[in-house]
C-alpha cells in the first residue's frame, strides 16, 4: 500500500540531535502484529501493554509510547480482531470462488477454514461483558457476515446460474446469518471444548447442505472428511 512517508523526530533531551523514527503507520502495524501474537499465545487478559512494548523491541520505553498509537489495550485488540477477520473472509472467498474445485471440495475447504479459525481463536478472545466490547463484537460479526454474504452469493450465482441473483442473495443471507449465530454460540461459550467445535461444524454442514439441496450421498461424504 502506497503511503506518504514522513519522519517523526524525538529528542532525548533538550538541545540534542533529533533522530528519525519509522513511519507511524508502519509502527502501528508492528504493534498490531505483536499484540496479535501475544493475544493468541498468552490470551487477552494476561497480556499487558508492557508485554506489547517488549514484543516490538521497546523494553525501555514507557507506556506513553503505546498510547501514542492506541487509546487502550481494548482498542489494539479491536484492530487485531479486525485484521484477523479480514484474513478469515479472504480465505473463505478463496475456498468458495475456486472454480477448479467442485461443490464437495468447496464445502470441505470452507469448513476447514472455519474449523481452523475457530480452534485458533476459541481461547484467545476477550469475552468481557463490557458494553464497548459487546458492541464491538456485534459490529465485527455484522461486517464479517456481510462480506461472506457477498462472497457466497457470487459463488452461488456461478454454481446455480438458473436461480435469480435475488434468490441466491437471500439464501446466502440466511445461511451466513445462521452459520454466524452457530459459530458465535461456541466462541462466547467459556466452557466450549473441541468436541463442541466439531459438533458445531457437523451441524453447519447439515444446515448448509440441506438448504442448498445437496444430495444425501454427497452430504455423507463431506461429513466423513471434516
Amino acid at each position: 500500500m502506497d503511503c506518504i512517508l514522513f519522519i517523526e523526530y524525538h529528542s532525548i533531551n533538550r538541545g540534542s540531535m533529533s533522530r528519525p523514527k519509522k513511519n507511524p503507520e508502519e509502527r502501528r502495524v508492528e504493534f498490531i502484529n505483536a499484540a496479535r501474537q501475544l493475544f493468541f499465545t498468552k490470551g487477552y487478559n494476561t497480556t499487558s501493554i508492557q508485554d506489547i512494548l517488549d514484543a516490538v523491541g521497546d523494553k525501555s520505553c514507557s507506556p506513553s509510547v503505546f498510547y501514542y498509537y492506541f487509546k487502550s489495550k481494548e482498542e489494539i485488540y479491536h484492530s487485531v480482531m479486525e485484521t484477523y477477520c479480514d484474513e478469515y473472509t479472504e480465505l473463505i472467498e478463496k475456498s468458495l470462488m475456486d472454480n477448479q474445485l467442485g461443490t464437495e471440495e468447496q464445502i470441505v475447504a470452507t469448513i476447514k477454514v472455519m474449523t481452523e479459525t475457530l480452534l485458533a481463536s476459541i481461547d484467545k478472545i476477550d469475552r468481557s461483558n463490557s458494553v464497548e466490547n459487546r458492541l464491538f463484537a456485534l459490529d465485527l460479526r455484522e461486517r464479517t457476515t456481510h462480506k461472506i454474504i457477498q462472497i457466497m452469493a457470487e459463488a452461488m450465482n456461478n454454481t446455480f446460474p438458473k436461480k435469480t441473483e435475488a434468490y441466491n442473495k437471500n439464501i446466502s443471507t440466511f445461511i451466513a446469518g445462521g452459520v454466524g449465530e452457530m459459530l458465535n454460540s461456541v466462541v462466547f461459550n467459556e466452557n466450549a471444548q473441541i468436541d463442541d467445535i466439531n459438533k458445531t461444524m457437523i451441524d453447519i454442514v447439515n444446515f448448509t447442505t440441506d438448504l442448498l439441496g445437496v444430495p444425501k450421498l454427497l452430504q455423507k461424504r463431506i461429513l466423513k472428511r471434516i
